[in-house]
C-alpha cells in the first residue's frame, strides 16, 4: 500500500485569499502610472509572469516593487480580520487531517498572522508546524530545513503553492509540487514551468490524493 505523502502548504494565495487586496493595491497604483501603462499591463497579464518579469514592468523597478510589496503587507496586516479563506480550502484541510495526513505550512508571511488566521477558521490543530521563510527567494532552503528537522524524505512530500516561484523552489530541491491556479499566478503562467500536478480549486486536492502517485492533471 502506498504510504501517505507529507503535505506542505503555502499560505498566501493558497489557503488565505490575500490575492484580492494585493491586486486592488496594484490596480490603483497601475492606474496612477497612466492610461497606456494600465491598458498594456492588466492584472490578468501580470498573473502569467514571474516576479522578476513583473519587476521589469514597473516604473522604478526593484525599489518600486519593494514599496508595493511592503504596502500590500501593511494593508493585509491592518485588515487581517477581513481576509477570507478560499472556498473549499477549510473543508479540504479538515478532511485531509481526518484522513491522517501530516501537514505543514511554509510561508513568507509572519507566523503570528498565520496562527491568528488558522484559529479564526478552527484550523489551528491541523498543521504540525508553521515555518517562515526569510525573503521571497529562500523557500527552497526553508523546505529543505523542514525536511531535515522532521526527518522527512523530500520525495515523500507534496508541496502545494500558487506561484511560479513555488515551482522553481521545489524543482531546485527535487520536491514534487502541486500548483493551484486560483491564487497569484494564472494557469497559463504556472503551466509554463511544468509543475508535477495542477488543480483549479481546493477540493480537487482530495481527488488528486485519492489517485496519488498516479499522474493527474486537472
Amino acid at each position: 500500500m502506498q504510504e501517505k505523502p507529507v503535505l506542505i502548504f503555502d499560505f498566501d494565495g493558497t489557503i488565505a485569499d490575500t490575492f484580492t487586496p494585493t491586486m486592488e493595491i496594484l490596480r490603483v497604483e497601475y492606474e496612477k502610472w497612466g492610461d497606456y501603462f494600465h491598458r498594456r499591463h492588466t492584472i490578468n497579464q501580470l498573473r502569467s509572469l514571474t516576479i522578476w518579469q513583473i519587476i521589469h514592468t514597473i516604473p522604478g523597478g526593484w525599489w518600486k516593487f519593494v514599496y508595493l510589496l511592503m504596502r500590500a503587507k501593511k494593508h493585509i496586516h491592518a485588515h487581517a480580520h477581513q481576509i477570507k479563506a478560499y472556498p473549499g480550502i477549510v473543508y479540504t484541510l479538515n478532511t485531509l487531517y481526518d484522513q491522517g495526513y501530516q501537514m505543514y505550512i511554509v510561508t513568507s508571511n509572519d507566523v503570528p498572522s498565520v496562527q491568528n488566521f488558522l484559529r479564526q477558521y478552527d484550523l489551528d490543530t491541523v498543521f504540525a508546524d508553521i515555518m517562515p521563510t526569510k525573503g521571497l527567494w529562500r523557500k527552497a532552503k526553508t523546505l529543505k530545513k523542514l525536511c531535515r528537522r522532521y526527518q522527512i524524505p523530500i520525495k515523500s512530500t507534496l508541496y502545494f503553492g500558487d506561484e511560479i516561484r513555488d515551482i522553481q523552489a521545489c524543482q531546485q530541491i527535487g520536491m514534487p509540487v502541486v500548483s493551484l491556479t486560483y491564487g497569484y499566478n494564472s494557469q497559463i503562467g504556472l503551466e509554463r514551468f511544468k509543475p508535477d500536478y495542477l488543480v483549479k480549486k481546493p477540493t480537487q486536492i482530495l481527488t488528486l490524493l485519492q489517485n496519488y502517485p498516479q499522474k493527474h492533471q486537472s
